[in-house]
């Protein structure tokens, strides 16, 4: 995997990621839902250079500039890459699995359906704005990203998904 639990952190902050059931969960979303974006963003082919990058067994520079990030010139404009992976622990990938785990943390199933469950000397508080400030940000991340795509140096591209901004009425 390229990204880890270091990176929900601030805005992307999960609650009680000590605790050991919560770690593993996020775990399985990670594993998941970096695959899902990454075929989203990359396509198939691409998303396997990454990993084999990743585990050590590709060496490829334009890779590593994909993966680790760059700065670029565009039109004139120095526009930074910070890659999937980075030391300010800011990826695309963060946001987008912090989208998917936070908006399946508001309910859960029980014997009679789906409930959402009440703490006790607390209130339930919308994460609307969180979620969709993450989803939000992942596509301001990627911006980059699609220029770099764009460009023609990755003939190994396929059809890539287009995000759309979202707000918290779903629209």
């Amino acid at each position: 995997m390229i990204i880890d639990q270091t990176y929900f952190i601030l805005e992307l902050n999960i609650a009680q990621l000590s605790n050991l059931a919560v770690e593993e969960n996020l775990d399985l979303f990670i594993a998941r839902y970096e695959k899902k974006f990454l075929n989203e963003v990359l396509g198939v082919e691409l998303r396997t250079l990454v990993n084999e990058f990743v585990e050590g067994t590709n060496t490829d520079e334009r890779i590593e500039r994909l993966v680790d990030g760059y700065s670029f010139t565009d039109h004139g404009q120095t526009v930074e890459w910070l890659g999937f992976r980075n030391e300010e622990k800011i990826s695309p990938i963060a946001n987008y699995i912090f989208f998917y785990f936070a908006e399946n943390d508001r309910t859960g199933q029980t014997g009679i359906g789906e409930r959402k469950s009440k703490g006790e000397n607390s209130e339930s508080a919308s994460v609307d704005w969180r979620i969709v400030n993450a989803w939000n940000e992942m596509i301001e991340l990627i911006k980059p990203l699609n220029l770099i795509l764009e460009n023609g140096d990755y003939a190994e591209i396929q059809c890539t998904k287009n995000f759309d901004v979202i707000n918290r009425f779903g629209l």
